[in-house]
């Protein structure tokens, strides 16, 4: 699922917000405990650059996916805890 997690986060630095989603929750699909799977969902509502202000419905869709990227961090990596906290300041 690496080489599947890497294609995600490539995508999601090529600004392809909803590609990236599409690969994340493919990656969260074959690997459900992948907290850093749900944080990627999360982060591609996000869309800094472009467009600051999200939608309610987006707002909405990302703080559910954070939620489940904290519920599955105790097995996650420090750094990977750490990526997920930052988003999660954002959303809740």
């Amino acid at each position: 699922m690496q080489p599947a997690f890497n294609r995600a986060v490539a995508l999601l630095h090529s600004f392809a917000y909803s590609a990236a989603r599409e690969a994340f929750a493919s990656v969260a699909e074959h690997d459900p405990a992948c907290a850093m799977a749900h944080w990627g969902i999360a982060i591609s509502y996000y869309h800094q650059v472009w467009d600051p202000h999200l939608s309610a419905n987006d707002l909405q869709a990302g703080t559910a996916e954070i939620q489940k990227a904290l519920d599955l961090s105790e097995n996650a990596s420090e750094r990977e805890q750490a990526f997920i906290h930052a988003l999660s300041v954002f959303y809740l």
